[in-house]
């Protein structure tokens, strides 16, 4: 099971290319007509928003946040850039959704948890976490809706909320590389972005060290650490055929550790060789092994693939 941001959308589409079974592939949204992926309404860009939707599992479904424009209804709840469908359609698509979380969530062994970002706008009358906002009703809704950015204990004391809301499912953890295009703040978006995602960073470590059943994955670092050959021509997401590697190694470490048996790193070997990321494994498959993963290696890999010019955004 998937849930965060578009990141997400491209991480479940290359594990279901490695043949893992993932519940949001099989979900489509394509008959509103909506920009990119036909699961795109599945989109969760700040926790606030994850966070409802799990806790919404096994309730009637909710239609707070479906609110009426000049050209129809829009759910501030999911990413729909805005765009308007009937009311009908609205609550058909909620009705959709909540089922599609109640079965992936039974279903699901494992969760993985893309954090997008910390800017998030708040229903201060429906108490709701929203992932869109109709500027219409900034306009008109007086003190309605608060920006909040969150701060790195606000984020933790949100996530703690959702890894509680999951049980004792195994929870993979990764921070979105995707950057911010715009910011309500009155910072440069640069300054934002690296605002969001080290607060996000921050939330996942603590999270990690506090559940056993967590763990961490470092997409972020991949990317970042590999620079701007790893993103497509907009700048802004990741090439398809990075991500296919990302996914590749979140699989050798933790899918199939029958294949790749991990190798076990002292303690001591581990802290004279600081390119590699090393932590316990919290997961039963991993055997509780110590792994290490080379980062390093991961990047280096990457460099070669798409500057000989192999690789293009698919």
């Amino acid at each position: 099971m998937t849930i965060g941001s578009c990141f997400a959308r491209n991480v479940e589409r290359a594990l279901a290319l490695q043949g893992v079974d993932v519940p949001a592939t099989r979900f489509s949204a394509a008959q509103d007509n909506l920009p990119g992926q036909p699961n795109r309404v599945l989109n969760h860009y700040n926790p606030g928003t994850m966070l409802q939707a799990i806790r919404a599992v096994g309730d009637a479904a909710d239609f707070r946040g479906i609110v009426k424009t000049p050209s129809g209804y829009t759910d501030l709840l999911l990413a729909t850039g805005q765009h308007t469908v009937s009311l009908q359609r609205a609550k058909e698509r909620r009705r959709q959704i909540l089922a599609f979380y109640e079965d992936g969530l039974n279903r699901a062994q494992t969760v993985i948890i893309t954090l997008g970002m910390v800017e998030c706008w708040y229903d201060e009358v429906h108490q709701l976490w929203l992932n869109d906002v109709y500027i219409g009703h900034l306009r008109t809704g007086a003190n309605r809706y608060s920006f909040h950015q969150l701060d790195a204990d606000r984020c933790t004391e949100i996530v703690s909320q959702i890894i509680d809301a999951l049980g004792d499912k195994n929870v993979l953890l990764t921070v979105s590389p995707v950057p911010m295009k715009a910011t309500f703040t009155d910072v440069d978006c640069i300054i934002a972005n690296m605002y969001s995602k080290s607060t996000l960073r921050v939330c996942a470590e603590r999270i990690c060290r506090q559940y056993s059943n967590v763990d961490y994955f470092p997409s972020y670092e991949i990317v970042s650490a590999f620079g701007h050959p790893a993103f497509g021509p907009d700048n802004i997401h990741v090439r398809q055929s990075v991500i296919a590697r990302i996914v590749g190694n979140m699989i050798d470490h933790y899918v199939a550790p029958a294949i790749n048996q991990p190798k076990t790193v002292p303690m001591e070997e581990a802290s004279a060789q600081p390119h590699l990321a090393v932590r316990p494994s919290a997961h039963p498959s991993l055997g509780g092994r110590w792994r290490r993963f080379n980062l390093t290696k991961a990047v280096q890999w990457l460099k070669t693939r798409i500057l000989r010019g192999r690789d293009r955004m698919i």
